[in-house]
């Protein structure tokens, strides 16, 4: 399986370039992604859903501060700058299925 923090941050990448369907393709088809207000998407085509529309509102640029990972999972911290110029500090915790892909990624926020 290739490093974890490496595939953490190849989805940031897949953030940055917009491609929701590059992302949702990262996470296992009952991949589940859970928002700092409580918001839960699982399987692919909800997460697509989710950050086709997020990219048409209010696109994040992710800036990866620093990785830890252990066991199968990999916590991110960033800051997530938006297009409307609003800054996040955020903490990212992914959860990796044996296979490499997204079981679960809780993602923690603090508004700057």
């Amino acid at each position: 399986m290739t490093d974890l923090a490496t595939l953490a941050r190849s989805y940031f990448d897949k953030v940055r370039a917009r491609d929701a369907d590059a992302i949702a393709a990262m996470f296992a088809e009952g991949g589940v992604l859970v928002l700092p207000y409580g918001a839960q998407f699982e399987g692919t085509a909800a997460i697509a859903a989710f950050y086709r529309d997020l990219f048409a509102r209010n696109p994040p640029t992710p800036e990866v501060v620093a990785t830890l990972t252990e066991g199968r999972r990999c916590l991110v911290q960033l800051v997530a700058r938006q297009a409307d110029g609003a800054e996040a500090h955020a903490a990212d915790v992914f959860t990796f299925d044996v296979d490499g892909r997204i079981a679960e990624l809780v993602i923690y926020t603090r508004q700057a």
